[in-house]
């Protein structure tokens, strides 16, 4: 829901501080024969905003809409913009503009999840396509303050086996982590996730508690721990591949989907080529 009560508190506020009391009605602001109103403010306001929040973002808003109108009509009386070269530059930008909503309208009402069986059939189909080119490895990760932090998090971890609580409670929030699941990394990856530290000898099933450095460059100590390993070479295994074949089976549907109502429309349409 919007936050109207804050858009109307800030609109009033602007209002009172508008020596010609332009802020008045359902129009707010008028550049030319354009016109902003309230209606069109509240569907782009941000939700949640406190009420002095909200006046900076109206003012910020409104300045913003103003200069972007002064432009374009001036860019207008220019002669800048109604060229026919640039007329059917604003159509063919149009055309893929809705043909973009109808395909997206298609993609969302066909979004069925492909089956297990569908996944796993996919997968033993297409051997070469899950080929590592390079190490990966599925790592869970999170940050915490200093090594007794660590050493107690994984201590608790080896009783617990709870990732989640374990990572709430000790990970730092301004630091990102994973999941139980965790995510596929490359070796380059992983060398960027230690910045420069040296994470020795990684293998699966195995922690590695590392000191390192925060994004604002302050010491902290990196948790992670192997999930699975592959090698350069070597297959990866189905639950590594689980994903990718998903989002492209599911992609392969929408497109399939798209496809037959092309084909049927091109049917029932009178189209003629003279080339």
């Amino acid at each position: 829901m919007k936050t109207v009560p804050a858009l109307f508190f800030a609109l009033i506020v602007l209002s009172a501080c508008d020596p010609k009391g332009a802020v008045t009605g359902d129009v707010v602001a008028t550049v030319g024969n354009s016109t902003l109103t309230r209606e069109e403010i509240q569907q782009v306001m941000p939700m949640g905003l406190m009420a002095d929040d909200s006046i900076v973002w109206v003012r910020t808003y409104l300045e913003s809409w103003i200069e972007q109108e002064v432009l374009f009509q001036y860019a207008e009386k220019n002669g800048l913009g109604t060229s026919a070269e640039n007329a059917r530059t604003f159509q063919d930008i149009r055309k893929r503009y809705v043909v973009g909503l109808l395909t997206d309208s298609i993609a969302f009402a066909h979004n069925e999840s492909p089956t297990e069986s569908q996944l796993l059939e996919y997968y033993k189909s297409s051997p070469d396509d899950w080929i590592a080119g390079e190490p990966l490895y599925r790592v869970s990760y999170f940050f915490v303050s200093e090594n007794y932090d660590a050493r107690v998090a994984q201590s608790e971890f080896k009783s617990m086996k709870d990732w989640q609580t374990i990572s709430k409670k000790y990970g730092l929030s301004t630091e990102t982590m994973t999941d139980s699941l965790g995510v596929i990394l490359t070796t380059d990856q992983l060398a960027m996730l230690f910045k420069g530290a040296s994470p020795g000898f990684l293998s699966q099933s195995k922690w590695s508690i590392v000191a390192t450095r925060s994004n604002d460059d302050k010491p902290v100590v990196l948790m992670l721990r192997v999930l699975d390993l592959v090698k350069k070479g070597d297959r990866l295994p189905f639950r590594l591949a689980y994903e990718d074949i998903k989002t492209r089976l599911s992609v392969k549907n929408r497109q399939e989907k798209i496809q037959e109502l092309t084909d049927s429309l091109r049917k029932n349409e009178n189209i003629q080529i003279n080339f």
